[in-house]
């Protein structure tokens, strides 16, 4: 394509290109004497029938080639000589642009190593078809986005496609530079119908999934699962579809599946490099899409090219991905290319005084100096003298910044261009034509934009928008107006958004951002709102809590709206208990209180009382978290408010059970399903029963109750909890020892979550299923899941997930013998988890985390992590002390202890422990502690304490163990002291 392009831009006469994709057969044809080099094949006669059924110049191609290209004309399908079925035939634009990217001008200098490395990185990439990941950091100007564009112009020619996404940096929609991809590549325009449209989609869509089934049957296979979630993203819904059976959860992760898996399909067909532009404005949805896309790319031949500004002391962005990144850290140009790059902007040498000025006011970053060279030439402040340029002015005439550089850039514009250009500049790096013509007043502006791309002010990247050729010249041109200036200018911006495009929620974001530059606050409050219920809708919760915080802050400024803020505060709240952020949504949950109580709202002072309640027995404080709940409770039942008794009655079951209170929570429980019964609603209340089954103290009438969890959660055909009830019952099953059916519910579990692209319960069920893995020996596939799980509730921000997943793992690797990765996992679980203040897991994975210490020898931090463990416990209202710890102690002691008498206490000691332990299983690692000790004590035993008198007793306590919980744990430490350890 590019190719094509150059031609048909650099003869000076018309020509007319055709260009079909598929299988041709190349090779020399005919004798020596008479023979020539050729392809053949259907897509050459395709081609050449389309460049003789077009009779004008241009560049014309089938919908396999020009679903990358933008500016396409509508297709005309045409029979051509020879073929049965109709070809569509699309005329593209001939300008270098590709979707958002950047066509240069001039060469680029200077970069050669960079460009071998990228090419080279690229190749391997195709050669080994493992994916891989590099960043471009520098700061604004020198260069990223220039010598990305050359890589893929170099990678074109070696058969690999490129798509080039750019970040916007100032309305970060969900998905937003993967949106206007889409849009080129599904062939959507704005001046379409929607039926058309969508047939263009569905014909696009076709097709790529029939070209990927034989390559990649596991993506095409998701693809036409998750295909409603794609057209969603188009403004297409499908009514029916899997889009609307689930949750919002659902739709923001099988959005995420979609976008992965149409991405990783066109890789398959050739390899791919995507460029990434400006990442570090990448939205949370795209930050999420490009960290799941990076996390597996095996047999996946794709480049992530990722460009980012670094931070302004120099720093580089950290980039969403955890996958090992080649990093190229670009510095200013070297010093001898500035006279090959100066020849190549002014068209001749430049002489020493000239090479020395723009060295020292460009400091050799390639922007600059183009910017400097520029302003040279327009203001004859250059002239030639022997074929040599030399300046004419003197250095104090000529803007020493480059920010005063291109406002004197800007300011030598004609009238008309110079106003386009400050009005362009309110929109963004990206401009939207019709917009702005509406801002203008409805001028005409495409002269304008013709002239502002001779000047190199922008580019046309479709037919209606263009983008900045940089954005520190959209940035100057913005901070050139005055306040007010740009208040007026953005309330125009809004007006002309609105009438243009009324009614498009595509556009609400851009709404809600010019409404509050105007000072609006009204009517920016109007589209955030509509921002945020969108975002509900679609479960993208990273953006519906900024739209939160933002409507917060603009109403708390409007003591005329504070019903409205306490909603606002409500959902916040919401929001940051999905976060696991407790402490400050507990802080939030009493200001609302405060103001609820302030304003006679008793209905949301009680709501609010509730939240803070549930939020404050997360935290640990489990009595001031019943006498908050009570209270609201109290106020509930005086309203009548039975969503709010339905609520509070379900926090305080749950406090009550957290506490060990069992029966009252059964009970609570039990009049929350009532309360349910009186609501006459059409939920789902399989929730209440999962809820109840842990209540249940004998495991037979758990899984009772969790099958008629999972009968109510059928019956209304809620997949999410019918999937979370079977996980529960997998949980029964592991604890009745019944591993293979504990393994069938995990795996229908999964199926379903699956099903709907529940990504957090695909890791959560994993979770359990890893447990489980763990207790039967299968350690590295423990770890495998657990990762999952952990990258999961890290994409997703949840961060008891990300500590859950942590602990987990570092017992299945300490047991695995990976001790130092064990410690590592620890120590990264206990920090969120203190950050949380979730103290059964501190305590539960301290413990692992001091014997770890302890098999690495370091004794002294391995009885610092028990005590605390013990300390933790002994502090809950119900303690369950953990029998291997104090087991652990003691054989810390007897590592210490210099005499027998010592270490005689230590086992005694540990006999005690063993016979006053609650069940055989939890004396099974004090009595592999006993063991070993008494195998290092030597020959000084007494003769009750020796191996040999011991054996039997020990065996038998396990043997019982094993009857009990028959984990691969206990059988090795079985086997191990009956002596037939395998």
């Amino acid at each position: 394509m590019t190719f094509a392009r150059q031609i048909h831009n650099g003869v000076p006469f018309p020509v007319r290109i055709a260009i079909s994709s598929g299988t041709v057969y190349a090779g020399f044809l005919g004798f020596r004497q008479m023979g020539t080099y050729t392809v053949l094949g259907n897509q050459v006669n395709i081609a050449a029938r389309i460049m003789r059924f077009e009779k004008t110049s241009g560049i014309y191609a089938t919908d396999k080639v020009a679903v990358n290209a933008p500016g396409l004309s509508k297709a005309i399908s045409a029979r051509v000589k020879g073929m049965t079925d109709e070809v569509d035939i699309f005329k593209i634009d001939g300008s270098t642009a590709e979707s958002g990217g950047h066509p240069y001008e001039g060469r680029l200098f200077g970069r050669d190593e960079e460009l071998r490395m990228i090419t080279g990185l690229a190749r391997k990439t195709a050669d080994e078809s493992i994916g891989s990941v590099l960043l471009v950091s520098a700061t604004a100007g020198i260069g990223k986005s220039h010598l990305l564009w050359e890589a893929g112009n170099i990678l074109e020619t070696q058969g690999f496609q490129r798509i080039h996404l750019r970040c916007d940096d100032i309305i970060r929609r969900s998905f937003g530079p993967f949106v206007t991809f889409l849009r080129g590549y599904f062939q959507q325009k704005k001046d379409s119908s929607e039926k058309d449209n969508l047939a263009a989609f569905r014909r696009i869509f076709r097709r790529v999934c029939t070209d990927i089934r034989d390559r990649h049957p596991n993506g095409a296979q998701e693809l036409e699962r998750t295909v409603s979630f794609l057209s969603m993203l188009l403004g297409m819904d499908t009514p029916g579809s899997l889009y609307h059976q689930v949750g919002p959860e659902g739709k923001q992760e099988n959005t995420i599946t979609a976008l992965r898996e149409l991405f990783f399909s066109i890789a398959q067909l050739e390899p791919l490099f995507m460029v990434i532009d400006d990442v570090q404005w990448l939205d949370d949805s795209s930050e999420s899409l490009v960290r799941s896309m990076t996390r597996n790319l095996e047999n996946i031949p794709i480049v992530f090219a990722l460009a980012a500004r670094t931070h302004d002391d120099g720093s580089r962005i950290e980039i969403p991905s955890e996958k090992e990144s080649l990093v190229i850290s670009l510095e200013p140009l070297q010093q001898q290319t500035l006279a090959e790059l100066v020849e190549d902007i002014l068209e001749g040498i430049p002489g020493p005084g000239l090479k020395e000025f723009l060295a020292t006011h460009s400091r050799m970053n390639p922007f600059y100096l183009r910017q400097y060279a520029a302003y040279l030439a327009e203001s004859d402040f250059i002239e030639k003298k022997n074929d040599i340029i030399v300046l004419s002015a003197s250095p104090d005439k000529i803007p020493a910044g480059i920010v005063d550089l291109l406002m004197a850039r800007i300011d030598r514009l004609s009238g008309d261009l110079k106003r386009v250009a400050k009005t362009a500049s309110v929109l963004g790096s990206e401009f939207n034509t019709r917009i702005l013509s509406s801002m203008l007043s409805g001028r005409e502006v495409a002269p304008l934009l013709s002239s502002g791309a001779k000047e190199k002010l922008w580019l046309s990247v479709s037919e209606i928008v263009y983008i900045f050729q940089h954005s520190l010249l959209r940035e100057t041109a913005y901070s050139m107006q005055l306040e007010s200036e740009l208040v007026k200018l953005h309330s125009i911006a809004a007006c002309a958004i609105e009438e243009t495009y009324p009614g498009d929620e595509t556009f609400f974001p851009d709404l809600a951002y010019h409404w509050d530059k105007a000072k609006d606050i009204e009517t920016a409050c109007f589209y955030l709102d509509k921002v945020l219920q969108a975002a509900s809708r679609s479960g993208d919760i990273k953006l519906g809590y900024k739209c939160v915080v933002k409507l917060r802050e603009l109403l708390e400024n409007q003591p005329d709206r504070k019903e409205q803020l306490i909603g606002v505060m409500i959902r916040e709240i919401q929001i940051l208990g999905i976060f696991a952020r407790c402490r400050e949504a507990a802080e939030l949950a009493l200001r609302t209180e405060e103001l609820a109580l302030s304003t006679g709202d008793r209905k949301r002072y009680a709501e609010a009382m509730g939240m803070r309640a549930w939020l404050t027995s997360r935290l640990g404080d489990q009595k001031t978290a019943l006498d908050i709940n009570e209270k609201a409770l109290e106020i509930h039942n005086e309203l009548g408010y039975l969503r709010g008794i339905y609520e509070s009655t379900g926090y305080l079951a749950v406090i009550k059970f957290m506490t060990g209170h069992v029966s009252e929570a059964r009970k609570l429980f039990e009049k929350q399903l009532r309360v349910f019964e009186e609501m006459k609603n059409d939920e789902s209340n399989a929730k209440v029963y999962n809820n109840m089954a842990a209540t249940a103290v004998d495991l037979t009438e758990k899984q009772q109750i969790l099958e008629k969890a999972i009968d109510v959660a059928k019956r209304h055909k809620d997949k999410r909890l019918h999937s979370v009830s079977l996980g529960n019952l997998a949980d029964v099953f592991h604890k009745k020892n019944q591993f293979e059916e504990a393994e069938t519910a995990y795996r229908k579990a999964l199926a379903i979550a699956r099903e709907i692209g529940d990504r957090y319960y695909i890791s959560y069920h994993s979770c359990g299923l890893a447990i489980l893995k763990t207790d039967k020996g299968d350690y590295s596939q423990a770890v495998k899941m657990l990762q999952e799980y952990y990258e999961t509730s890290r994409d997703t921000g949840i961060r008891y997930g990300e500590a859950e997943a942590l602990g987990f793992m570092a017992i299945a690797l300490m047991k695995k013998g990976e001790l130092e990765w064990a410690l590592s996992s620890f120590d990264k679980s206990l920090l969120i988890l203190r950050e949380l203040d979730y103290v059964h897991y501190i305590y539960f994975f301290q413990a692992d985390r001091a014997r770890t210490l302890y098999l690495l020898g370091r004794f002294s931090e391995a009885e610092a992590a028990v005590r605390e463990s013990n300390s933790l416990i002994k502090k809950q209202e119900k303690p369950e002390p953990i029998p291997e710890n104090d087991s652990l102690l003691q054989r810390i002691h007897f590592e210490k202890a210099d005499t027998l008498e010592e270490k005689l206490s230590c086992i005694r000691s540990i006999q005690e422990i063993i016979s006053t332990a609650s069940d055989p299983a939890g004396a099974a690692i004090p009595v592999h502690d006993l063991w070993e000790m008494i195998q290092n004590a030597g020959d000084d035993l007494p003769e009750e304490l020796s191996p040999a008198v011991l054996k039997k007793e020990l065996v038998k306590i396990l043997d019982q163990a094993v009857k009990e919980k028959p984990t691969h744990d206990i059988i090795t430490i079985r086997d191990e002291i009956r002596g037939n350890k395998q």
